[in-house]
């Protein structure tokens, strides 16, 4: 594993976080006043001074200083690079974008060297995390952004796929060359849903259920192997201990444990089905068991354990479906529960396998309503509001998996705050600094992963199915991070020459990761896994910004000539699903685009 690489200018006096190995150790001291660490975590106690002219750190903590050039005694201290401004009429640095992300980033990720380098103990251990004061929720969060202007969806903020965060640069107004973008989901996508979730119900008999010992036993594996993997919800050994008591218990229809095993049996079918492509859901193994689960599944909630962990795996069965709509309705419930669970403090303080549960359960949920929050969003996402104050998850038990489910956590944090930095309501803001700042944290992550996740930057023989994922939402979250230089490329002039040359530079980048991010679902796209519609989703995007790219003069300098192959294999890729009908609906802008760059003859014309 590599060591922790330090950001450019910082010391090593803001890297020094507490040794959880030592005696008495709890995560909870008192730090001293002179601890560099006590100040990025509590701003409030930083020491003020007094200075005329004050430093971006201190401007943006509202603290005094005390203009010492070239660091002034206060970023010293902290270890981080001092910097000043050149004011200019009605300027505002209190809100200057790198200066607001400079004091929130140490905070909100310097836990993910220490908590994916070191022991396997040490790095679950939720002592080993910051204290962090609550933070208000954006109304307008980029994967919450608002509907396009032509039309508002009412009660939610997002009905359907949407470019809303690639679109805009700023206040300006939508570029000619990004106009095929404006594909929006709204009516359509729900009625489209509606009918593919009404057929599912239909389409099955939950009277019609092999419960014979031997087949429960084969699915029961078949969810061990295929699910808990992706969505360690369970440990192990609970896992045994519940599919046990269910072989030796009668059947009962209207029990919740018994909605569980049969949301569990459903799922177990259906994984093992992974070269399964058609949409006819008459042809969905383990459908009855669902349907059977489903009508044992209370809609009216009691806010019990087993009543969130059924509706977590009601929404994996609809999501392995493709059913987002669905999903996210039952993901939606399941997120509030758990929510709701996390308030019995007293309650959870006093059992510790129930609280356990509980934080695995928040986490699964976590990373679903954000996959899921791209088709659907119901207002604020409320785990993602909440996250840094959960403890990551425990294990007893020897759990390879949660090395992934750890990894795929703070993945998602960063995305959650690459999209939050660089989306600005109405736009997406082009800072190269953020940007810098941004690029180092994903290397940061990169190299702190353990030894059983990592994966290579280069493509070489297909990973295992989470890894690959891995791999994929880095290149992806790398081509996100410096999109901000293409679409000013795309929307205005540089300044300069030299501002020109750096953002083409940036742009091949962006380029090179879009190009990196559809090859690396390629494997993935093979089958059907727990997150496939993550896959499908963000192969229709990294497709579509490169058919945009293919036919923007403007990158004509930076031409690469793996563009092409790469649209056509996303193409391809794409068209192997084509027999979902949100799927079909992603395929049609992209062979729009496809014909007016010439990469495929017009079927009208043929």
């Amino acid at each position: 594993m590599q060591p922790h690489k330090p950001l450019q200018g910082e010391s090593h006096s803001a890297q020094a976080l507490p040794d959880p190995e030592q005696p008495g150790f709890t995560g909870n001291e008192p730090k001293s006043s002179e601890s560099s660490m006590h100040y990025i975590f509590n701003p409030h106690n930083y020491p003020r001074k007094r200075a005329a002219i004050a430093c971006e750190i201190c401007r943006v903590r509202k603290t005094r200083c005390d203009a010492t050039k070239p660091s002034c005694a206060s970023c010293v201290e902290l270890g981080v690079v001092c910097s000043y401004r050149k004011l200019v009429p009605d300027s505002r640095p209190e809100q200057d974008t790198a200066g607001i992300f400079l004091s929130k980033i140490e905070s909100r990720l310097a836990g993910i060297e220490a908590r994916l380098d070191g022991s396997y103990k040490n790095w679950l251990d939720p002592s080993n995390a910051a204290t962090f004061s609550p933070k208000t929720p954006r109304s307008s969060s980029p994967l919450g952004s608002s509907a396009t202007s032509h039309e508002i969806c009412i009660g939610f903020q997002r009905l359907g796929l949407s470019f809303d965060i690639f679109k805009l640069l700023g206040h300006n107004r939508l570029p000619p060359a990004l106009e095929p973008l404006s594909v929006y989901g709204g009516e359509p996508f729900v009625e489209q849903e509606i009918v593919k979730g009404t057929l599912l119900n239909q389409a099955g008999d939950p009277n019609a259920l092999d419960l014979s010992p031997q087949a429960c036993l084969e699915l029961q594996q078949s969810f061990a192997e295929n699910i808990l993997p992706w969505f360690p919800l369970f440990n192990r050994e609970a896992f045994s201990k519940r599919t046990t008591q269910f072989h030796d218990s009668a059947f009962n229809k209207s029990d919740q444990e018994t909605c569980q095993i049969l949301f569990i049996l459903g799922l177990g079918a259906l994984s093992r089905a992974k070269d399964l492509a058609t949409d006819d859901a008459r042809n969905f193994p383990g459908l009855n068991y669902f349907l059977a689960a489903c009508r044992i599944l209370n809609p009216t909630p009691n806010y019990s354990l087993v009543e969130v962990q059924c509706y977590i795996l009601k929404s994996m069965y609809l999501s392995l479906c493709i059913r987002p709509l669905q999903a996210a309705h039952a993901i939606s419930i399941a997120s509030r529960s758990v929510l709701t669970l996390l308030n019995l403090r007293s309650r959870l303080g006093g059992d510790a396998q129930l609280r356990e549960s509980c934080h695995r359960a928040y986490w699964v949920c976590f990373i679903l309503e954000n996959e899921l929050g791209a088709y659907v969003v119901y207002g604020i996402l409320p785990l993602s509001s909440v996250n840094k104050h959960i403890p990551l998850p425990l294990s007893s038990y020897d759990e390879p998996d949660m090395f992934w489910f750890l990894a795929e956590i703070s993945m998602r944090r960063l995305y959650l705050y690459a999209l939050e930095m660089l989306w600005k309501e109405p736009g997406v803001q082009c800072s190269p600094t953020v940007m810098e700042i941004l690029r180092q944290q994903v290397t940061i992550w990169y190299d702190s992963l353990p030894a059983n996740v990592i994966f290579p930057e280069e493509f070489t023989t297909p990973l295992d199915p989470q890894r690959a994922f891995l791999r994929g939402q880095y290149f992806g979250l790398r081509m996100i991070i410096n999109w901000p230089a293409a679409l000013t490329l795309l929307t205005e002039a540089p300044d300069d020459e030299k501002q020109g040359a750096e953002l083409l530079h940036l742009s091949s980048q962006t380029i090179h990761y879009a190009i990196a991010h559809v090859m690396s679902a390629e494997s993935l796209l093979q089958e059907r896994h727990p997150l496939v519609p993550a896959n499908l989703l963000g192969t229709y995007y990294s497709t579509m910004i490169l058919l945009v790219i293919h036919g923007a003069s403007v990158f004509a300098p930076i031409y690469n000539p793996a563009i092409t192959p790469t649209i056509l294999k996303g193409h391809a890729m794409l068209s192997a699903w084509a027999a979902d009908p949100g799927v079909a609906k992603t395929i049609r802008p992209i062979e729009a685009l496809m014909v007016q760059n010439g990469l495929l003859a017009d079927k009208k014309s043929v």
